[in-house]
Formats: C-alpha cells, sequence, structure tokens
C-alpha cells in the first residue's frame, strides 16, 4: 500500500507558519535554486563543465569566484562573461580595483564601453561590496528581464578603507577578511533568484614556509 506524499501540505503549512515563502518544492521554476538564464563564457567547453548543459555558462543569481596564478587569463574571461552579457542585450558593471583594465582590449573581445557598461574606479573593499549591493537592488527594480553582470577585478588589489586612510594597528589584522565576510552575506541574500551574476577575481600567492604554499585572499562567505 503506497502512503500518501503530504510535501505540498508541509511546504504549504511551513510558508503559512512563516508569513512568507521559505519552503519551495525544487521541481518548481519559481525555486530560488532554478536558472532562469546561463551566461556564456566564450569557451563551449567551459560552459559545458560550468553547468553540464550545451547551451550552459555561468547561473544568474550567483557569486562566481575565477581564482589563480597571476596573468593567466582571469581578466580575459571575464571580459568574455562581459561581452556575452551585453550580446543578450545586458548591463554589465566592470570594478576595477587593479586599474589594468584596457579599453582596446575590452573592444577587441567585443565589449561595447559606449553603451550598456558600467565602468568603476575604486580600491576599497566596502565600497566595492556596497556598489555591487546597490547594483544587485537596482536592477531588481528596473528590470528584472535584463541580464547584468558585476565584475570585481580583483579583491587581492582591494584594500579595507581603515588600511587607505592609514590606519595600521593591531585592530586592523584581518579588516579585509571581515569585510568581505560581512559584505557577502548580505549581497548572497539578495542575489538568489535575480538577473544578476557577480563574477569575483582573485589570486593565488606562494605563502612560505607552508605545506600547502598556495593560498588565496578569502572572498567566499563564511
Amino acid at each position: 500500500m503506497s502512503k500518501k506524499d503530504f510535501t505540498s501540505d508541509l511546504i504549504s503549512a511551513l510558508n503559512k507558519e512563516h508569513g512568507s515563502r521559505v519552503a519551495y518544492n525544487l521541481s518548481c521554476d519559481e525555486s530560488p535554486t532554478h536558472v532562469k538564464r546561463w551566461i556564456p563564457t566564450g569557451s563551449k567547453l567551459l560552459d559545458y563543465i560550468c553547468s553540464n548543459r550545451r547551451d550552459g555558462g555561468l547561473p544568474e543569481g550567483r557569486i562566481i569566484e575565477i581564482f589563480g596564478p597571476p596573468s593567466i587569463g582571469k581578466s580575459h574571461i571575464a571580459t568574455q562573461i562581459a561581452a556575452s552579457t551585453q550580446k543578450l542585450g545586458g548591463i554589465v558593471v566592470y570594478i576595477d580595483t587593479e586599474n589594468a583594465t584596457s579599453v582596446e582590449n575590452l573592444g577587441m573581445l567585443g565589449v561595447d564601453v559606449s553603451k550598456r557598461f558600467v565602468y568603476v574606479d575604486t580600491h576599497c573593499t566596502e565600497e566595492v561590496l556596497s556598489i555591487a549591493e546597490s547594483t544587485i537592488m537596482k536592477a531588481k527594480a528596473m528590470n528584472k528581464d535584463i541580464p547584468v553582470t558585476i565584475v570585481w577585478d580583483s579583491v587581492a588589489a582591494s584594500s579595507p578603507k581603515a588600511e587607505l586612510l592609514g590606519d595600521y594597528d593591531k585592530e586592523s589584522i584581518g579588516l579585509q577578511a571581515r569585510a568581505i565576510s560581512k559584505g557577502m552575506r548580505k549581497i548572497t541574500g539578495v542575489i538568489a533568484n535575480q538577473n544578476v551574476l557577480f563574477v569575483i577575481l582573485n589570486q593565488v600567492r606562494t605563502k612560505i614556509g607552508c605545506v600547502s604554499p598556495d593560498t588565496r585572499v578569502e572572498a567566499r562567505r563564511k
């Protein structure tokens, strides 16, 4: 004798109890895990690896970190993603903390800097995260159908506000990690199920005297 599946009743009861939609059936398109659109990376092989789809890429509504040693093509991939976003009719917000962006290189890779492209020049970690959060909220209010890609290039070249102001003391140790952790918690809460892709570039550095010498600046939510 088959047992009755009361999943739908349980979902309804949980949502009613909490006064908002917190429980979902993952087979439904309205689920927070559902990806409405994939942004191509410029490489069909990489698109397939990332999404397990031949027409895939990187998912909207997610935070993606691309990391590796310096000068291996991280910014190149981010630029290709930016070009793909524009081809889909979307807008790109490029936050450049390295001051290494080349207009000529952007153009060669298919990015139109004259429209649907916002360049942000800052070195402050807190400001980067604030701009990213504002972009997500404003994009949600303006047009939920237009894709928006935010690129942070890069975490390693960003500094917390206290460090930029020259405030070096024992209290400033760990400020970068704390600033990123706090900002990412807020962004993670608002980016889900939105038409925004947040691409973060980071660098792997060698840490002398360690068993595993490769390390990178923390850019994930703890």
